[in-house]
C-alpha cells in the first residue's frame, strides 16, 4: 500500500475530526462550514469527471476522500448531489467552474486544504490505475488557477507526509513526478487535445507535437482504456499501465531491465511482480519490447518492434509468447486477461512503430 492508500486507510483508526486536524492543519475541521464542504465536493468531482465519464467506482473514490470532511457521508447519501455537479460541469468551461467555487477566493489556507484533498484523490486513482490523462490535466488546472507558491506546495506535501508516515522529500518527489511542470509538459506533448480552446492560457502546447506523435499516442490511449473497461478487472488495470500514469514504477523497470531505452518513447508497462515493484514484466517503447521474466536463468531481452513476427498465448503455462520469448503472465490469474493483454499488444505495436 502506497502513502495515498495509507492516508485513506487511516480513517479506520483515527476519527474524522482528528484526521482533518492532522492532514489539513486545521484548515478544514469537523466544524467546517456547509459551503466549504460543498466546494470540496465540487472540486473533487471536477478532478475526476470534467470532460470525462463519471463512473460509480469514481464516485466511491470521491466519497472516500470526502470522509475526511464528513465521516457520515456515503455514495448513497450524496450521489444525487454528485450527479448534479457532474451534469452542471458538462455545460461550463473550467473558468466558469472556478468562478463558482467562491469560498476558495477568501483564504489561501482553504485553497491549500482543497488542493491537498485533490492530490490525495489523484494519488489514490493512480495507485489503482484509474487515473486518466484528463484527470491529471484537471488537477493541473486547479494548480494553475490558484498559482501555488513553492512554500504552499511544500505545505501540501508535508501534510500528506505527516499522515502517511513517509519522508516529506520522498512524498514531494513522487508528487512532482506525477504533477510537476515537467510532467505536465510531457502530458500535453502526448495529449494536446486536453487543452481547452477557451480554457486557461497558462498551459501551452508545443507546436511541433500537434501532429505525428500525438495522434498515435491518443489512439493508443483510447485502445488501452477500452481494454481496461472491457475487462473490468483490478488485477489487469493495476498490472497493465500506460507509462505516463505511474512514471516512478516505469523508472524502476528501466533501471532493472531496460537501461538501453534512452531516447525512446516509453508507452506501456506490464508489471508481473506481486508487490508492484515494476522490475519484471515488459516495457513497450516506440522502438523495442523489453522483457524480464524474473526467472533466474532467463536473461532480460529486447526485441525490436520491426522484428516481431508473432504474438500468442500459452494457456497451459499462462504466458504470452512473442516470437520465441516468453512473458510470464500468471499474476493476471485468468486466461481471458492474458489473452486481452496479448490482443492489446497486437493492436498498439503497429501504432507504436509509427512514433518517431
Amino acid at each position: 500500500m502506497g502513502f495515498f492508500g495509507e492516508y485513506l486507510a487511516a480513517r479506520a483508526t483515527i476519527g474524522a475530526a482528528d484526521l482533518l486536524v492532522d492532514v489539513a492543519a486545521g484548515v478544514i475541521s469537523d466544524g467546517v462550514e456547509k459551503k466549504d464542504k460543498a466546494d470540496t465536493l465540487k472540486t473533487l468531482v471536477f478532478v475526476v469527471s470534467y470532460r470525462a465519464t463519471l463512473t460509480r467506482e469514481l464516485k466511491k473514490e470521491i466519497v472516500g476522500v470526502m470522509r475526511t470532511v464528513d465521516e457520515d457521508i456515503s455514495v448513497f447519501s450524496c450521489e444525487p448531489e454528485i450527479d448534479a455537479i457532474y451534469n452542471d460541469l458538462q455545460k461550463m468551461s473550467s473558468a466558469q467552474f472556478f468562478e463558482q467555487v467562491l469560498s476558495t477566493r477568501i483564504l489561501r489556507e482553504k485553497i491549500v486544504g482543497l488542493y491537498v484533498l485533490a492530490l490525495v484523490l489523484v494519488g489514490s486513482l493512480a495507485e489503482k490505475n484509474f487515473l486518466s490523462p484528463q484527470q491529471l490535466y484537471n488537477l493541473s488546472l486547479i494548480k494553475k488557477q490558484f498559482s501555488f507558491t513553492r512554500q504552499e506546495l511544500g505545505s501540501c506535501y508535508s501534510m500528506i507526509a505527516k499522515m502517511s508516515g513517509e519522508d516529506v522529500d520522498d512524498v514531494a518527489e513522487q508528487l512532482e513526478l506525477l504533477t510537476g511542470d515537467a510532467a505536465m509538459d510531457r502530458l500535453l506533448e502526448q495529449y494536446p487535445h486536453l487543452v481547452e480552446e477557451d480554457g486557461p492560457k497558462q498551459i501551452a502546447v508545443k507546436e511541433e507535437t500537434k501532429e505525428s506523435v500525438s495522434h498515435e499516442l491518443e489512439e493508443i490511449a483510447k485502445i488501452y482504456y477500452e481494454s481496461v473497461e472491457k475487462m473490468g478487472s483490478t488485477d489487469y488495470a493495476t498490472q497493465v499501465i500506460l507509462a505516463d500514469v505511474q512514471p516512478q514504477r516505469v523508472m524502476r523497470a528501466v533501471k532493472s531491465y531496460a537501461k538501453d531505452c534512452s531516447g525512446e518513447n516509453i508507452i506501456l508497462q506490464y508489471d508481473s511482480t506481486i508487490d508492484s515493484t515494476g522490475k519484471e514484466g515488459f516495457l513497450l517503447t516506440n522502438k523495442k519490447l523489453y522483457i524480464n521474466t524474473g526467472v533466474i536463468f532467463d536473461k532480460p531481452s529486447a526485441i525490436p518492434l520491426r522484428n516481431i513476427m508473432s504474438i500468442s498465448v500459452d494457456k497451459k503455462n499462462m504466458r504470452i509468447i512473442v516470437n520465441k520469448s516468453k512473458i510470464e503472465a500468471a499474476w493476471l490469474k485468468k486466461i481471458e486477461l492474458i489473452e486481452e493483454l496479448s490482443d492489446l499488444l497486437q493492436k498498439i505495436i503497429p501504432l507504436a512503430k509509427e512514433i518517431q
